[in-house]
């Protein structure tokens, strides 16, 4: 948008000259917003809580060997699930991750630099939970319907976009959402699994959501929005579509419409996004784009008249 390209109406509005119109540009973003669910308090020692666990022995194993504590991180286990929403039942739209460290001094400083909570919030909610042994979960929506936008502060590259996320303003995101937490609910407290250690959530409530059942929908909304954040999966602001979609920006070939020799190779160009991670189908935009430009180069006349 900086160099005149997109929504010319937008690109007048802070003074710079359209060069194309292109009205897709900045539109459809889309990410993968996340919420957690925990403490789920333990009757054993089984979580990994650093100050009663890790030992100078540790760091050895790890320099020599490349193996033990440091050799790992928290996450324990991954896994993806089909909402009710889902109703093809061929597509995961939520992911979940288990978090296994327990609650001491030091949890709230890590959970914050994955949610950006204020400081203060975790502080009080783990505070009757103090070094006791504990999982967390993470549920992500994998398949949001909301969408979003990126637009232009101003003219000045140096000024940061005004990026709208939108989440949840499709009300089916929250409906799915809510059902990803009550899924890892029950799953720590009512399976046989994790029924050897007693897992039980937290009885207090988070903070912001004390006014509402605990345990009930509203509750899970509550929380939802209370948590959630980006996991920095955002795509979708160049989409790729046929020319006659007036939002479409690329080709199936990556290529700008309207500029010649331009191509976008990145997830921006994504349509809608993928139900897991963006590294991999990213770099695979990237490895495609390397392939049809040499393909244009070896049938172009400039290859031919150097060979």
């Amino acid at each position: 948008m900086l160099s005149g390209i997109g929504p010319a109406s937008h690109l007048k509005s802070v003074g710079i000259r359209p060069i194309v119109d292109l009205p897709g540009v900045g539109q459809n973003l889309q990410d993968h917003p996340y919420a957690f669910v925990g403490p789920f308090l333990l009757n054993q020692p089984t979580s990994y809580m650093p100050s009663r666990d890790i030992k100078m022995e540790d760091a050895e194993e790890y320099a020599y060997k490349g193996t033990g504590y440091f050799a790992g991180n928290s996450i324990g286990a991954s896994g993806f699930l089909s909402s009710s929403l889902e109703s093809s039942g061929q597509w995961a739209d939520l992911q979940v991750y288990q978090l296994n460290i327990g609650v001491e001094k030091a949890t709230p400083y890590f959970i914050n630099q994955l949610f950006g909570l204020k400081d203060g919030i975790l502080e009080n909610f783990f505070k009757p939970h103090l070094n006791k042994d504990a999982n967390f979960a993470t549920v992500l929506l994998a398949r949001q319907k909301s969408v979003g936008s990126i637009i232009l502060a101003s003219s000045n590259p140096e000024d940061k976009p005004i990026i709208d996320a939108n989440y949840y303003s499709h009300p089916d995101d929250l409906i799915t959402h809510v059902e990803g937490i009550k899924f890892l609910v029950n799953f720590y407290e009512n399976t046989t699994a994790y029924a050897k250690y007693g897992a039980k959530l937290a009885p207090n409530k988070f903070p912001g959501c004390e006014k509402e059942v605990f345990k009930s929908d509203a509750y899970w909304e509550c929380l939802v929005r209370q948590t959630s954040t980006t996991v920095f999966h955002p795509c979708g602001t160049c989409k790729m579509g046929k020319y006659e979609d007036p939002m479409a920006v690329v080709d199936t070939q990556l290529r700008v419409f309207k500029v010649k020799g331009l191509r976008v190779a990145d997830a921006s160009v994504m349509p809608s996004i993928p139900n897991a991670n963006l590294n991999a189908p990213s770099m695979m935009v990237g490895e495609k784009a390397a392939d049809l430009i040499l393909g244009d180069y070896v049938n172009s006349d400039y290859a031919h008249e150097e060979l």
